[in-house]
This record gives C-alpha cells, structure tokens and sequence, in this order.
C-alpha cells in the first residue's frame, strides 16, 4: 500500500448496527514503509474483520482495575490509548537495531566521560567549549577527582525510512515510558496471548529481572536490607501514574524529594521510628535544581546533598544530573563526527538530518470501529551497567498525529521463527531453608500522614453523606417538618457541627443549599469537596492500596459531576454509601494489618468520634436541645434509632442518646467503641517496636477511662453538665490528633 487508505467504517457492537462486509482489498492490510513477514503472519491469525471486535476487548482492559491502572481507568483521561493492533518487527531487523543502540550506548558514555573528565572533545575543538558551558544541563564537576556521570537508563526514538531505522533524539535526563510499557504489554498479553506463542514474540521480565539485579550490582557493600525507591515529583507531575506502576512492579517504595534526607553522604527515608538507608535511586524529577547546595535553579524537588552522596558511593543513581547534556541538539548533530573521532567507527543506526521531519512509520490502526493507516515512531529503552547493555525486546510505537486525544500507542512485539529458551537459575533450596527475614521498610511519614486522612476522609464522606440523605428523605414521612422549616434547622446543624464553610448558603432555599453541600466541590468540606480529597489520597497511596480500592476511590465523583441534584440525590447518596462501605471492607480484607492499615483505622476511628461527639455539642446548644426531630436526625444518620428503641422503650431524650452514643461499647458508632479501636490500634503499634506511639497510647486510654467512668446519673441532671463532658472528650480527641501530627512530620 502506497499511502494511507481512506477511513472505512465498520459496523459492529459500537455502533450497533446490522452486520457489515468489509470490501478487504481496501483495508489497511500491510505497512506503508517496511515489510513484516510477521505482520503478515499477526493478519493471518487475527483477519481484519476482527479487528472492531478486538478493539472492543482491549478498551475494554483498559478501563479494567485488574488489567490496567485503576487511576486511569476511562479512556477519555488517558494520556495514551493502547492500539488493540501491535508494532511488530522482525527477529533480522531487531538484531541490526540492537547492534546499533548497543554502538550508541558505548559512545553515549565515552562522551559523558570525555565531557566530564580528559575534555578532549572540547580541547580539540570537535565541539564548541562555550555552547557545552552554557548548557543548563551541563553540571561541572567540583573537583577533578569526581566521577563522571554514568547512562545507565535512557530512551531512543527511532522512525523507519527508505528501509532502515533513523534515530530521532535520545531521552537522557528522565527515561520515560518503562511503566506504560508494562501496563500495555500486561494489557496485550491479556486479548492476544495465543497470537504473541505463534508468533515467538520475545517477552520482557528477563529485562527487568536484569535490570533490577544490575541496580544491586551497582551498590557499593550493601547489607541484607538493601532497598531502593522510586522518586516522583508527587501525584500532580506528569508521568506520576506511570511511576508508581513501575515502583509497584519492581517492589520499590514510590517516595517524593521530602521523603528522603542526605545525613553523612548516606540517603535516607524518613520513616516514623528512624531513618531508613536508601541504596539506589531510580530519579523521575527534573535534574536541574536536584541539589539546592550545588544547582542554584529554583526548584521544589531538591534534596540538599545527593551530589555529594553519589560521588562518594553512598548511593547510586540510575540517571544522575549531568547526564541531560547529551539531548541537547548542537551535540546530537555532531555524534556521526564523535563516532568517528572517539569510537573510530561510523554510527550503525544513522540519524535524523538537521531540518529532516519525518511522518512517521505508517500502521495499520483501529479506533472506534475505523480502520486506516497511522504514523508511528518507536521508542525504546537500554540499560547498561559497565560493558553490560541490554535493550528491552520491545516498547512503545506511539503516533505523530497532533489531532489525536489521547494519542494511540502500540505494543511493540520483536517476533521470529524462534528464540533460545533462556533457562532461569533459580538458586538451590537447602534441605532445612531458613525463613531470613528482611526487616522491611519502614513507613515513611508522608505515606503514614496520607493513609490517616485517607481514613479521615472515608469516615467525614460517610456521615456527610448519611445525613444529606436523612435531611433530602425527611419530608417524605414527616410533611409537616417541611413547613416548619426543620429541613434548613438541620443543614444549619450539619454545617455548624461539620464545620462546613459557606456563611452565604445560610440566606439560600433549603433546596438549593443541600445542592451546594452535597454537590459543589468548591464549598470547602462539603460531600463532593471530601470525595474528590478521598480520591486524591487514593493516588498518594497507589503503591500501597490495592487496584480495586483506587478504582472506586476515583469512580466516588463521578455520578455529582453530572445531572446531580435533589430528583436523584436519594439514589446517588445510597450509591455512594455503597462505595464507601466497599472501600472500607476493602481496606479490612485486602491490605496487611501493618502500619499502613493502622493508621487508616486511626483515622477512621478519630474521625467518627469527633463527628460524633461534633453533633452531639452542636446539638446541646440552645434551643436545639428541645427538639426530638434532631435527636432523631442524629440517631438515623448513625444508624441507631432501632437499638435506641429497643433498649430505652422511650420518647427521644438527650441524656439517653448521649449515654448510648457516648459510653455503650457494643455500639460500633458510640465514642466509647471508637476510642477503645484506636487504643487497640495504639497498643499494636507500641508491641511492634513504635516508640512514637508510647505517650499517645498512654494519654488516649486514660481519656478511654475516663469515659468508662462517667456516671450515668450525671448525664440526666444538666445539659450544660453533659455538653461540658463532651467538650473534654473532644479537647482530648484533638490534642492526640496535634501529638500525632507533629510525630508524622517530625516537629517534635
């Protein structure tokens, strides 16, 4: 096929029309620039009139938490769209790739040494020594002793033209797309597993593996904990989903710079009992301004020391800053003359011209139901640690087209008649194995913050939410209530108690102010505001959560963004509560019973306690007090109305309530319950070693008996007396709060 084909519709399961007849001799069938002997065999096996039913599989995947990355998963937010067609290339043709990215990588590193060391290039003017200097990215050394930066991780971007691989630029400074090329060939080894057999396709966790125990190799002495991270500029940086899907593959803690401090040329994670060594560094921040001490660029992810600890081997780094001087484009037009001068070799893969844009590689694609002709430029990763250079047996094809939203992106396949099996050795299991133990990671501040308003979060979104709905439910069976003006009586408490700001909302129609504080996410604390707050935690955590539970957490705002109001609001809220209680047993059943979940239950059981005992003051205020409908609103809202009656087996009164609320410990929404889980949560804490938690744990169960003490003849005396009670439970819920904060973020 000499161009791209015109688009042709077919009609299949997305348009949902009549069975159709593709006219084959019109299809894309082939490659516009290369013959693929296995692309011929890939339509062999998997015919065009499959494709539609093909791409309706793999959109399919893509929205899957099991198969994809649950923060991404609806098409329309994606960055990059996987084409259900592969990017296939032949055994022959991959071998002259690999010969010449193996050629680029040895002259890659000869020029970093030069440039950083003997500065040959520049003294014998190959290249210009004031457009190196002026290079942001070109770092000097500080002394002549100092260790040239290494490449041991980088991307090429290649295009096919006139029968060969061109090089387009090489991606130095931060590797990008290792953690989409996961995810997609996860994907692809899902819908098209059978065809990737027939066609020998090589796999890729023999890279990784590799790639992962050249990363040890690298470290200097390491000791029998030896542990590396994962470093992103937070969950707002691009390419932050990518990052935690390679950090969760390759078992490494996904860290921002804050998390991690440089004492004595060493690196550590600061983590809640002590500092944790860290021995490697896979770097996905901006090099520049990655030393405050030695960059004077204004950055926020800096770390105070790391170029002093890398040159002294305190710890390795898969690309250390410096090595950003080699994108730029006077030095990439000069290395076929630098190939010749250092390597005495001409380059094996030439490169793209000075003013030469190539199109691109042209493939058949598919997208909603539509086939036609796309172009496409490769990329691919190499590792080298020393004279060891690996490239990774496929990658990514992502399209040229600037029109497309998101971009489509192919799975690359190296295919062949047949490759070696590699035989993995496994080491020799002794006769009586011994279970030696890694004392672990342990939890760094920032994750241990994120996990306990994460609890905080679910538990605000839960009461929030119960109660909108009792309020929105209410003149459904008590019409009178409505005419009294009860239902704006009850916002004016859930806003007085939840601490919801909005003074202007007071002035509005009922009607209109429950839309504001159960739908508007710019009303700060209302259901929508904690929601979208439940679904950023969830990305904070997404090395440390389960797939399903961020999937729910980012599907929880969904149904406001949309026709959301009161006409639904009962359907939506219930919705909600469903999802709520999910993430909750998730959280119970999925995660280890560590310090991660415990801190999820202390946020939790701090939360409700103090919207608990929240309602209560707000409720023993005034005339308030003397109203059952608020009593009741209270009791319904935490499910309690029913043991209320059949305990007490009396009109509504506030020192029953209080006393159920308050003392009961068999009733799992009383601030008696709560506060006895987290002196449980406190106390397993303290057995595993956590020396923070020794003074919380103390001052929280001496509240917890103080509670316990309480006289129930006193709360039937005074209002005023009960309130005050209240008051002191909710002081002392506060102050541990204020305790543990300061030990998260190391204030004290």
């Amino acid at each position: 096929m000499n161009s791209p084909v015109e688009k042709i519709s077919f009609q299949s399961t997305f348009s949902g029309g009549e069975s159709w007849e593709p006219d084959l001799d019109c299809l894309p069938m082939r490659p516009k620039t290369q013959q693929s002997s296995s692309w011929d065999r890939f339509v062999g096996l998997q015919p065009p009139e499959t494709w539609p039913a093909l791409e309706k599989r793999c959109n399919e995947l893509q929205t899957s938490s099991s198969s994809s990355q649950p923060l991404l998963n609806h098409l329309d937010k994606r960055p990059l769209r996987l084409d259900p067609l592969p990017y296939t290339i032949d055994q022959e043709l991959w071998q002259e790739v690999c010969r010449g990215l193996e050629q680029r990588t040895r002259l890659l590193n000869l020029i970093l040494s030069d440039l950083y060391g003997a500065k040959r290039i520049m003294s014998e003017g190959w290249i210009s020594p004031r457009e190196i200097h002026k290079a942001p990215s070109f770092i000097p050394p500080n002394s002549m002793d100092e260790p040239p930066p290494q490449l041991h991780l980088y991307n090429c971007r290649l295009v096919f033209h006139q029968g060969r691989y061109h090089v387009l630029r090489d991606n130095t400074s931060i590797p990008e797309h290792l953690g989409s090329v996961l995810e997609h060939r996860i994907l692809s080894n899902r819908y098209l597993d059978a065809i990737q057999r027939e066609l020998h396709m090589r796999r890729m966790a023999s890279w990784f593996q590799h790639f992962r125990e050249g990363l040890f190799r690298s470290i200097h002495g390491p000791d029998q904990d030896a542990f590396g991270v994962v470093l992103s500029s937070g969950i707002e940086s691009i390419g932050y989903e990518q990052h935690a899907y390679l950090a969760q593959y390759l078992g490494c803690p996904l860290v921002e710079p804050t998390d991690l401090t440089v004492r004595h040329q060493k690196v550590y994670l600061k983590n809640l009992n002590a500092l944790e060594r860290v021995y490697f560094i896979l770097r996905r921040v901006p090099e520049l301004g990655f030393d405050p001490l030695e960059d004077s660029h204004p950055s926020n992810h800096g770390i105070a020391g790391i170029s002093e600890a890398r040159r002294s081997g305190g710890v390795f780094l898969d690309s250390p800053p410096g090595v950003g001087i080699l994108e730029s484009p006077f030095l990439f037009h000069s290395f076929p003359q630098l190939s010749r001068n250092l390597l005495g070799e001409d380059l094996l893969l030439p490169q793209m011209e000075p003013g030469w844009q190539p199109e691109g590689d042209y493939w058949p694609t598919v997208r909603q139901g539509v086939a036609r002709d796309q172009p496409f430029v490769l990329h691919l990763t190499i590792s080298c640690f020393g004279d060891d250079i690996r490239i990774l047996p496929g990658g990514l094809a992502l399209s040229t087209e600037q029109t497309e939203n998101p971009t489509s992106v192919k799975d690359v396949w190296i295919c062949g008649e047949s490759f070696p099996t590699v035989q993995v050795q496994r080491p020799l299991t002794p006769a009586h194995p011994n279970v030696d133990r890694r004392q672990g990671v342990g939890l760094p501040s920032r994750v241990a913050d994120a996990t306990l308003w994460f609890g905080r979060y679910l538990e605000r979104g839960d009461t929030l939410c119960r109660m909108l709905r009792e309020i929105l439910v209410k003149p459904q069976r008590e019409s009178a209530l409505l005419l009294s003006g009860g239902q704006s009586l009850a916002l004016d408490l859930l806003q007085d108690a939840m601490e919801i700001e909005g003074p202007e909302l007071r002035e509005q129609p009922w009607l209109q102010r429950w839309n504001h504080l159960a739908g508007d996410a710019d009303v700060l604390g209302s259901l929508h505001y904690n929601l979208r707050c439940i679904g950023h935690n969830a990305m904070m955590l997404r090395d440390r959560i389960s797939n399903d539970m961020i999937a729910i957490a980012k599907d929880l705002t969904l149904q406001y963004n949309r026709d959301f109001g009161t006409e639904n609001g009962e359907w939506v809220l219930t919705r909600t509560l469903e999802q709520l209680a999910a993430l909750t047993g998730l959280s119970i059943d999925s995660m280890t019973h560590c310090d991660e979940w415990n801190f999820l239950v202390i946020g939790r059981r701090l939360e409700r306690s103090c919207s608990t005992a929240s309602l209560m003051i707000t409720l023993l205020e005034g005339p308030r007090s003397e109203e059952s409908e608020n009593w009741e609103l209270l009791l319904r809202t935490f499910d309690s109305i029913m043991t209320y009656r059949w305990r007490f087996r009396l009109q509504l009164e506030p020192a029953s309530v209080v006393e159920m609320m308050v003392r009961d410990l068999t009733n799992p929404r009383s601030i008696a319950y709560q506060m006895d889980n987290l002196v449980s949560a406190l106390q397993a804490m303290v057995l595993e070693g956590a020396s923070w938690a020794v003074q919380p744990y103390q001052n929280l169960r001496q509240a917890l008996e103080q509670i316990k003490s309480m006289n129930p003849g006193d709360l039937t005396t005074d209002l005023e007396h009960m309130r005050d009670q209240l008051v002191s439970i909710r002081e002392q819920l506060f102050t541990f709060y204020d305790d543990l904060t300061r030990t998260l973020h190391h204030q004290g």
